[in-house]
């Protein structure tokens, strides 16, 4: 048996600055440890699908995790970028949505303390 708590919450894209292009999430690891999360899917900025790009979908989930730590957090671009390159995680989250993978990039939230 187990138990799953979920906690939803929508907004509005004009409501705050910032807004990811793609989902978003939090989480916390069996350790206990908290994660914020963004995803990216293999679709270059003029809108075109790349199918099954793993790279291109890590880089665009690396992209929304930089736009909210200098959205939420203050940080500048490239303070970001340097965070982001030495504490975030990358995760395959689904490659079964052919022609679409999603990548996830985690960035652990104990790093701020």
């Amino acid at each position: 048996a187990a138990r799953a708590v979920l906690r939803i919450g929508l907004r509005k894209r004009g409501e705050l600055p910032g807004l990811p292009g793609a989902p978003m999430y939090r989480f916390r690891e069996r350790s206990t440890r908290e994660y914020v999360a963004t995803t990216g899917v293999p679709v270059t900025a003029g809108g075109e699908n790349r199918f099954m790009d793993v790279g291109l979908a890590a880089a665009n989930a690396l992209g929304e995790l930089v736009d909210h730590l200098v959205a939420y957090r203050g940080l500048s671009r490239e303070q970001a970028y340097v965070l982001v390159s030495v504490a975030a995680d990358l995760h395959i989250s689904s490659v079964v949505n052919i022609p679409n993978v999603l990548v996830s990039a985690a960035l652990p939230l104990d790093v701020f303390e």
